[in-house]
């Protein structure tokens, strides 16, 4: 067994792990959630999302909302890649791609292949079809605005295609030299993490509201695929090493945008979805039945 697929097996080994964990002992990490949420500078960003939604209405307030944070995701994105081609990153970025090179040459064929055959999930077709047909099935489970699902779906592929286009033109990485047409930043792990994952998150809002550990489970996926997705296409060189770090961190961050955005659409006074049982407990408290308030 080579390093390569030691390095492989073991972050599959950490990402189960972390959701195993976070399966076994989930008070403890929504604690650490409901901390973060509640960070003062996010409900003051919500509460200036609400105040777009009343004036804008929800469409111009989830379009607002996403121009606004468009040009500090891509600086965010862009330093990696400047800082990958220059000292100190980039001896270490030329010394990956070399181990890389190197793995590949003793690794198994049948490693090889089942890189090839992992490397086409974030394959453009492969993609729009997922999505297309999450959307589909998200539409047609909607009790209520059943345009919402593809709109937002379609926003996400729409920003991480053309997103991804401007960052690449702005960092300007020369290509790996005799191998693939990959740039910076990976164009495939940006999409595991912000198209999947907002399927991932809409389908949780629909199916699971609420619930940890299907919310666990589901996260885990993401995860996996984003980690099998980004270690192919270094292993096959098809890119640059510092080039997968950047997809993801482009696709954490267009995640986080496209949910924040898609939150104008929320009604007003209706809590989210994952609060409603305790937003129903609380009225209940508030309003025993038969002493209902006008």
């Amino acid at each position: 067994m080579n390093g390569a697929t030691l390095l492989l097996l073991a972050g599959v080994a950490g990402i189960l792990a972390l959701g195993v964990l976070a399966a076994a002992v989930p008070h403890r990490w929504r604690a650490a959630s409901a901390r973060l949420t509640g960070w003062p500078l996010l409900e003051r960003l919500r509460r200036q999302r609400a105040g777009l939604a009343a004036g804008l209405g929800a469409g111009g307030a989830y379009a607002a909302v996403l121009l606004a944070g468009i040009p500090l995701l891509v600086f965010a994105c862009w330093l990696p890649g400047m800082l990958g081609q220059h000292w100190p990153l980039a001896p270490a970025n030329r010394a990956l791609l070399d181990w890389f090179a190197r793995e590949q040459a003793t690794a198994p064929q049948a490693l090889v292949q089942s890189m090839r055959a992992v490397t086409r999930i974030g394959a453009w077709p492969e993609v729009l079809a997922v999505s297309a047909l999450a959307a589909a099935v998200l539409a047609l489970a909607a009790r209520r605005r059943r345009w919402l699902p593809p709109l937002l779906v379609a926003t996400a592929l729409v920003a991480e295609r053309y997103l991804q286009k401007v960052i690449t033109v702005l960092v300007a990485e020369p290509h790996v030299p005799g191998h693939g047409l990959g740039v910076y930043p990976s164009g495939g792990a940006a999409r595991m993490v912000a198209v999947h994952g907002l399927i991932a998150w809409l389908c949780l809002r629909r199916w699971a509201p609420g619930g940890w550990r299907p919310a666990v489970a589901v996260w885990t996926g993401v995860a996996l695929l984003a980690w099998g997705l980004g270690f192919s296409r270094a292993f096959l060189l098809l890119h640059w090493p510092i080039d997968i770090p950047g997809g993801l961190l482009f696709g954490v961050l267009l995640l986080g945008l496209l949910v924040a955005a898609a939150g104008a659409f929320e009604p007003h006074g209706v809590p989210d979805p994952a609060e409603a049982p305790a937003a129903r407990q609380a009225v209940t408290a508030r309003h025993p039945k038969g002493h209902r308030s006008c």
